[in-house]
């Protein structure tokens, strides 16, 4: 599929010196570009499910606990 993009004249003279030295067409390069952003910005989906759960759960601590964990950090600096 062909499209039309407007970048920085800076990165196309880098993007056509590194697709040139790399023996890569310039469509290629971009294309993997893309890709490698897009994998990158993926959540795994056990993550993601771990993320929703913490969310629900409830890690304030009760008073005694809270008291304990400051009298602990106070002997213990």
């Amino acid at each position: 599929m062909k499209t039309a993009i407007s970048i920085p004249t800076e990165v196309y003279i880098s993007a056509e010196l590194y697709a040139k030295q790399h023996g890569m067409t310039r469509s290629a390069l971009y294309t993997k570009a893309i890709e490698k952003l897009l994998l990158d910005e993926q959540i795994d989906p056990i993550t993601e499910a771990y993320n929703r759960l913490a969310a629900e759960v409830d890690t304030s601590l009760d008073a005694g606990f809270k008291a304990i964990r400051d009298y602990t950090l106070e002997r213990n600096p």
